[in-house]
Formats: structure tokens, C-alpha cells, sequence
């Protein structure tokens, strides 16, 4: 995992994750995005980004699509110049890294994503394990999701 100098600190559905700052991401209000006519599933918003659409899902803080329609703001990742994907976030904030220390942390099991396991890192943080995202995996996985 390349070391970041400050985090994204984001709460889904009650759960905490990290998302390194080196990441390219946008965080966006609710307002300025597309809605979905048919919220009912886990695809609530699209962002246009150079002629294309990003979508963004909810999730719930085991990061299963979930239906949602109370939130407020997106955050979306770039894979590649005007690819990626996004999804719902209960709040964010920045953490610099000098408030944090990351340990290298790999799941058992299979990937879920052909890029990769979700999570690259670990934070322990007030007696609690704060996961890292891989961005990389984390936007296949979020891409995975469409037609749930």
C-alpha cells in the first residue's frame, strides 16, 4: 500500500473506513448530482465527468448495496481519466497522517475484484480496526454492482 499523507476518514451505514489521500476522489453534495428516477436499489446518483457517467451507490457499513434515500453526499473515485465510480457517505472528514498509523493488512480468502482485496491497511483507532480501502478494488467492486 503506497503511504498517503492524509486520509479521507469515511462513515457508511454506522461503519468507519479510510480512503488514502493520493487517491484521486471527489467528494459531491447530493444537489449537484443526477438522480435515479427508480431509487429503489442501491443506484441513487450519476456524475458527469467529460461526457461520461459515474455512478454512485448506497451502501450499507458492510458495504452491501442497500436502499437509501437520506443522504446527503457522494464520494467518487477515478480509475482512469473520466472512469470510476461513487458512493453514498454518511459523513468525511480529512485526517492528516500524522494523526494515524497504518499497518499493511491483507484478507484471507480469494479477492473479491479482479484488482484486488477491498481493504489494504489497517488503523487501530480508539480500541477498534479502522479498514484502508484499495481505491483500485474498491471502484471494481463498486462496478460490480451494476444492474443489482
Amino acid at each position: 500500500m503506497a503511504k498517503a499523507k492524509q486520509y479521507l476518514r469515511l462513515r457508511i451505514g454506522g461503519a468507519e473506513y479510510l480512503l488514502p489521500g493520493a487517491t484521486g476522489y471527489a467528494i459531491e453534495q447530493r444537489e449537484n448530482l443526477g438522480g435515479v428516477e427508480d431509487a429503489a436499489g442501491p443506484l441513487v446518483a450519476w456524475r458527469t465527468v467529460r461526457g461520461r457517467r459515474q455512478p454512485a451507490y448506497a451502501l450499507d457499513g458492510a458495504l452491501r448495496p442497500a436502499a437509501r434515500r437520506d443522504w446527503q453526499r457522494a464520494v467518487f473515485i477515478e480509475s482512469s481519466p473520466g472512469q470510476g465510480a461513487g458512493f453514498v457517505a454518511d459523513d468525511v472528514h480529512m485526517l492528516p497522517e500524522s494523526e494515524i498509523t497504518v499497518a499493511s493488512f491483507e484478507p484471507l480468502g480469494s479477492p473479491p475484484t479482479s484488482a484486488g482485496h477491498l481493504f489494504g491497511g489497517a488503523w487501530l483507532a480508539d480500541k477498534r480496526v479502522v479498514l484502508v480501502f484499495e481505491p483500485r478494488a474498491l471502484v471494481a467492486y463498486l462496478q460490480s454492482l451494476e444492474g443489482a
